[in-house]
């Protein structure tokens, strides 16, 4: 895997990794770390692709254990999660939606509500009717 070392202190480390990851990846890589000897906790900050380990003996051991971990395993057992996971109702409603896709949201629902504001009743008809027929954007 490739990574820095953005800081370092008595028994933590904090890397910045070169990949993007999903939620499933951070999963993946944070049991990963968590199984080496000697690692107490695993941070992982989505927004920086950063890490901070805690550990409590052998720094070299713990950073030669992350030069042999491949990402490509982290990505193809995060894929394995992604397709065996099931959700329920309540993780569903404890997820958040990411800020870009309600700005589309927003934008989409004020344009539907603007049309239907300004264009004629015939027109709006047809403009649904189109919509529901070729079943646009699902």
């Amino acid at each position: 895997m490739k990574y820095r070392i953005e800081h370092e202190s008595n028994h933590r480390i904090r890397i910045r990794i070169f990949e993007r990851m999903t939620p499933s990846m951070e999963e993946v890589l944070e049991y990963a770390l968590t199984s080496i000897d000697g690692v107490k906790e695993v941070s992982i900050y989505p927004a920086t692709d950063g890490i901070a380990i805690r550990y409590v003996k052998n720094r070299d051991r713990i950073l030669a254990k992350l030069d042999r971990l491949r990402f490509d395993n982290v990505v193809m057992m995060s894929r394995q999660i992604e397709k065996s996971t099931k959700i329920n109702a309540a993780e569903i409603r404890e997820r958040t939606l990411d800020p870009a896709l309600k700005r589309k949201l927003r934008m989409r629902i004020v344009a539907e509500a603007l049309a239907d504001a300004v264009l004629p009743l015939p027109v709006q008809t047809a403009y649904h009717v189109y919509q529901l027929v070729t079943l646009k954007d699902i």
